[in-house]
């Protein structure tokens, strides 16, 4: 109502009790070695949530409708090239009819990360130096060192070595 008198209706709405709709986790880009299995995964909170994902392969102009899956993740068996760069995204409708687009994510075929050559145990003479190598396969690596002195039950990390060896001068 205003100063004149004058008075108009809202709308009627309905006040539910219920979870939010909400995206929790965001899908996240993956890679994987040819012919392995590739999961993008989200998750979401609200009450009988339906997923649609659509997806867009390297080079197309528009995304995809696919209804080959249902829940919140979308799973290639074995990854193949045709599929190599692949985006896709999800859109989450709850009961009420509320809907909610998640981030887009990639899938790309890499190298398999394996270790090729594990590292070994090492004998020297006091002062001499050591050298513990190991040699793996992967897209941009990083290597984390852990050791245990003797009589410890626990490892540590150590920030020291970065790379494929561990060295003590």
């Amino acid at each position: 109502t205003d100063k004149y008198g004058n008075s108009i209706k809202s709308d009627t709405v309905s006040l539910n009790l219920g979870t939010p709709l909400n995206i929790t986790q965001q899908p996240q880009s993956v890679t994987v070695a040819k012919g392995q299995k590739a999961v993008i995964k989200l998750s979401a909170t609200g009450n009988d949530l339906t997923y649609k994902w659509y997806f867009k392969n390297a080079g197309a102009s528009a995304f995809v409708y696919t209804s080959s899956f249902k829940g919140n993740s979308y799973t290639i068996p074995s990854m193949d090239e045709s599929r190599n760069g692949r985006t896709v995204y999800c859109i989450i409708t709850d009961k009420y009819g509320n809907s909610v687009q998640s981030d887009e994510a990639t899938i790309s075929i890499g190298n398999a990360l394996k270790i090729v050559t594990q590292p070994q145990s090492v004998y020297v003479a006091k002062g001499e130096k050591a050298v513990i190598k190991l040699s793996a396969t992967g897209d941009d690596l990083t290597y984390d060192w852990y050791y245990r002195n003797p009589g410890k039950s626990y490892f540590e990390y150590t920030s020291t070595f970065k790379g494929n060896s561990y060295t003590i001068p």
